[in-house]
C-alpha cells in the first residue's frame, strides 16, 4: 500500500471517491427516469434511513466520549464526627469544589476510546454507503428486468398478431392431407408457447414493478422510460480501491491500530484535580481559611512490563488482524472484478454469435417471404416456420443482452462507471412486424371457421395424479387439446413438504408442450372482511411455488342470503381480489358467474384491483346464448381479457352442460367463440371432461 503517510492521504481520498461511486454514477445515468428512480431511493429508501439513525446513533456516542475525554467537575463531601481534647465538639463538614483531568496513561486511554469511537462513526458511514450501493444495484437489476420484459412483450406480440392469422390456412390444408398432424400440432404449440412467454413476461414486468415501488417509495405507474447501460471502466484501480466502501472498512480498521498501537505511557495513570476547600462546624459555621487545594495521583500495575507488554501484544494483533481482513477484502474484490470483467468478454462473444446466427434466420425469413409470396404450395408453411425459428433466436438474443446488462451493473458495483445512454435492441421485432398474405383458399377457411384457434383450458381441482404422475396427466392434457390448466390444491398437499418439488416437476413437464399451470384457489368465506386475512396468509405461504398465475374462484353465490345483500357482497369480492393481487405472486385471474357482469363499470374495477383475466360462467350448451354472453362481456370489461367457462359435469340438465354432447359439442362452442371474438374457453372440470373421448 505505500507508505504510511501515502496511507493516510489515501485514506482521506476513500470517502471523497466512494462519494464519486454512490452520488456521481447516479449523476451519470442520463435517462430521465432512472436517474429519479435512483434520486428518490437515494432520498427516501429503507436503507438510507436505517443508515441515517446508525450513524446518529455512532455520532451521538462520539460526543460523550469526546466530553468525557476533557476537563471534569468533581466535588467531594466530608463529614466528621468526635470531640477534641476537653470534649470540645470537633463535628463538622469539609467539601472541596474543583476540575480534573487526565494525564499520561489515563489521557491515552480516554484518547483510545475517543479514536475507538471515531472508527465505530467512519465504519457506520462506510457501512452506509455499502448498502446504498447494493440498493441501487438491486434497483438498476429490477429496472433491467422491467425493461427485458417490456422487450419480450413487444416480439412476443409481434410474433403473434401475424402467427395467429394463418391458423385457418394451416387446418384446412391439414384437412386436404397436405400437411401432417404431427406439423399441425408443432405449429399451434409454438403459438401456445408464445402465450406462455407473454405472461411469464407479463408477470416479470408486474414484479419489476413492484420491487422498483419498494425500493423508490414512489406510486408508479407503468409504462416506465426505458434505457439500456453502457460501462465505463474506472480509470485507476487505487480510486476504484478507495471507492469500495466493503474494503474502506477494513483499511480503515486497520490504520486505526496501528496508530493505537504506539503508546508512551501505557499502564501509568495519572489524574489532577485543581479545587477549592472549606470546612464546617456542627452548627454550620465556616471556620479556618477556604484553600486552593491541587492533587496529583499516580497508579500503576506492579508488574508495569508485563502490563505494557500485554497491551501492545493485543493492538498489534488487532492491527494484524485488520490488515489481514483488508487484505483478504482486496484479494475477494479483485476476484470478483475479474470474474465479471470475464463474464462480460464471454457475454458479449456469445451475444456476437447469438447475433450472426439471428442476422442467417432474418435473412432466411425474407428469403422464405418471397417464395411464399410468389410461389405455391408448402411455402407459406415454410416462412411461418421461419418466423418462429427467428422469434426464438431473438428471445435469445434478448436474454443474452439481459446478461450482459446484468454483468455491467455487477460491474458498477465493482468500482467501474455505467450510464444508461446505450441504444435498445428494438429492431428485433422488424423482420416479425411484415404482414402475413393468406390465399384465397385460407381466407375461405377462416370464413368458413373449418376449425377453431380458440385455447383450451380447464379447472383440475383433483390435483393427485398430476403432481404424482406429470408426464402421464401432461400428455392427456396434450391429446384433449388443453392449453392452460388450473390446478387446484387441498390442504394436505398444502401442508406437504414436497408440494414445491413436485409442482415444479409439473410445470416442467407441462411447458416442454407449451401449456401453462395456475393455481387456482376458491373458498366464498375469504369474500368477507374477516375472512379475507385467511387467503392472504395462504398466499404468502404459496409464494415460493413456481406457477403461471393466480386464479380464484369466489363465488358470492355460495354465502347464505346472498340475494339480499348482493351489492355489499360484491364491493367485498372486489376488495378481496385487490387484497389477493397486492399479495400474490403471480398474475391474477378472477372467476365468477355471468351476472357480475351487471356491475357498473365492471372492467375499470376489475383493472384496478389487479385482475388481468376474468373467467366467466355461463353454463349452456346453446351457442346462440353463449354469443350472447361474449357480447355482454365486451361491453363491460371494456378491454380486459377474459375467457367463457363451459361445463362437462353429468350432473346439470343437458341445457347447461355439454356432458351429453361431449367434445363435439366443445367444438362446435369454440367456433361460436371465435366468431364472436372470445379466444378462450376453460372446461369445469377436467375429471370428467377426461372420460369423454377426445
Amino acid at each position: 500500500m505505500g507508505t504510511e503517510k501515502d496511507d493516510t492521504t489515501l485514506s482521506k481520498q476513500g470517502f471523497f471517491y466512494g462519494m464519486l461511486l454512490l452520488c456521481g454514477l447516479a449523476a451519470t445515468l442520463h435517462a430521465g427516469e432512472l436517474a429519479t428512480l435512483e434520486q428518490a431511493y437515494l432520498q427516501n429508501g429503507a436503507d438510507t434511513r436505517q443508515a441515517a439513525y446508525a450513524g446518529q446513533a455512532a455520532q451521538g456516542q462520539l460526543q460523550q466520549l469526546q466530553a468525557m475525554a476533557g476537563w471534569q467537575l468533581y466535588a467531594t463531601v466530608s463529614p466528621r464526627w468526635g470531640r477534641e481534647g476537653e470534649g470540645a465538639n470537633s463535628s463538622g463538614v469539609e467539601s472541596t469544589l474543583g476540575i480534573s483531568h487526565a494525564l499520561l496513561g489515563s489521557r491515552e486511554r480516554l484518547q483510545r476510546d475517543v479514536a475507538v469511537a471515531q472508527l465505530q462513526l467512519t465504519q457506520a458511514e462506510l457501512r452506509a454507503r455499502q448498502s446504498q450501493l447494493v440498493g441501487l444495484q438491486q434497483l438498476r437489476l429490477a429496472y433491467l428486468d422491467y425493461t427485458h420484459a417490456t422487450l419480450q412483450l413487444a416480439l412476443v406480440h409481434a410474433f403473434l398478431s401475424q402467427q395467429e392469422k394463418a391458423v385457418p390456412h394451416l387446418l384446412a390444408r391439414r384437412q386436404q392431407g397436405l400437411v401432417l398432424p404431427s406439423d399441425e400440432q408443432t405449429y399451434l404449440a409454438g403459438i401456445s408457447e408464445a402465450r406462455l412467454r407473454q405472461a411469464l413476461a407479463q408477470a416479470q414486468r408486474s414484479q419489476a414493478l413492484q420491487q422498483l415501488r419498494q425500493l423508490t417509495s414512489l406510486p408508479l405507474e407503468e409504462p416506465l422510460q426505458l434505457a439500456a447501460f453502457r460501462g465505463q471502466p474506472a480509470s485507476d484501480e487505487q480510486q476504484a480501491i478507495l471507492a469500495l466502501p466493503a474494503l474502506q472498512e477494513p483499511y480503515q480498521r486497520w490504520q486505526q491500530w496501528q496508530q493505537l498501537a504506539q503508546s508512551r505511557w501505557d499502564g501509568i495513570n495519572v489524574n489532577v484535580a485543581v479545587g477549592l476547600g472549606q470546612k464546617q462546624d456542627s452548627r454550620g459555621r465556616l471556620y479556618g481559611n477556604n484553600n486552593l487545594q491541587a492533587n496529583l495521583s499516580l497508579n500503576l500495575p506492579l508488574a508495569l512490563d508485563d502490563y505494557r507488554s500485554g497491551s501492545r501484544q493485543q493492538r498489534l494483533a488487532e492491527a494484524d488482524a485488520a490488515l489481514l481482513a483488508y487484505e483478504q477484502a482486496r484479494q475477494q474484490w479483485q476476484t470478483s472484478r475479474e470474474q465479471q470483467q470475464s463474464a462480460l468478454r464471454l457475454a458479449r462473444l456469445e451475444q456476437q454469435n447469438q447475433g450472426d446466427y439471428l442476422r442467417a434466420l432474418q435473412q432466411a425469413l425474407f428469403e422464405r417471404q418471397l417464395r411464399a409470396q410468389r410461389l405455391p404450395g408448402d411455402t407459406l408453411e415454410q416462412w411461418l416456420a421461419a418466423r418462429y425459428r427467428y422469434y426464438r433466436q431473438a428471445l435469445a438474443v434478448l436474454a443474452g443482452w439481459q446478461q450482459e446488462q446484468a454483468t455491467l451493473v455487477r460491474l458498477a458495483a465493482q468500482g467501474d462507471g455505467i450510464a444508461a445512454d446505450a441504444p435498445l435492441p428494438q429492431p428485433l421485432v422488424q423482420p416479425l412486424q411484415q404482414p402475413v398474405s393468406l390465399p384465397e383458399s385460407a381466407q375461405k377457411a377462416a370464413r368458413a371457421g373449418q376449425r377453431t384457434a380458440v385455447s383450451w383450458g380447464s379447472y383440475v381441482w383433483d390435483s393427485r395424479q398430476a403432481l404424482q404422475d406429470p408426464r402421464k396427466v401432461v400428455a392427456a392434457w396434450q391429446r384433449y387439446g388443453v392449453q392452460r390448466v388450473l390446478l387446484g390444491l387441498t390442504a394436505a398437499q398444502i401442508a406437504s413438504p414436497r408440494l414445491t418439488a413436485d409442482m415444479a416437476g409439473l410445470l416442467d413437464a407441462a411447458h416442454q408442450h407449451g401449456i401453462a399451470v395456475e393455481l387456482l384457489l376458491g373458498d366464498s368465506s375469504w369474500i368477507a372482511p374477516d375472512g379475507r386475512a385467511a387467503l392472504q396468509v395462504l398466499l404468502q405461504q404459496l409464494a415460493t411455488l413456481r406457477m403461471d398465475g393466480l386464479s380464484l374462484d369466489l363465488e358470492i353465490e355460495q354465502l347464505p342470503n346472498w340475494q339480499s345483500r348482493q351489492a355489499v357482497l360484491q364491493q367485498q369480492w372486489l376488495q378481496t381480489l385487490a387484497m389477493a393481487a397486492r399479495t400474490a405472486a403471480w398474475p391474477l385471474a378472477a372467476t365468477f358467474h355471468h351476472r357480475h357482469l351487471a356491475i357498473p363499470g365492471l372492467g375499470r374495477q376489475l383493472r384496478e384491483a389487479g385482475v388481468q383475466r376474468a373467467d366467466i360462467m355461463l353454463f349452456s350448451s346453446s351457442t346462440h346464448t353463449v354469443s350472447l354472453g361474449v357480447a355482454r362481456a365486451t361491453a363491460a370489461l371494456d378491454g380486459l381479457p377474459f375467457s367463457m367457462v363451459q361445463s362437462v359435469e353429468k350432473t346439470l340438465p343437458a341445457q347447461e352442460s355439454q356432458y351429453q354432447s361431449g367434445t363435439a359439442g366443445l367444438r362446435r362452442m369454440a367456433h361460436a367463440l371465435q366468431a364472436a371474438h372470445c379466444h378462450m374457453m376453460f372446461i369445469q372440470d377436467w375429471a370428467t371432461l377426461r372420460t369423454l373421448s377426445p
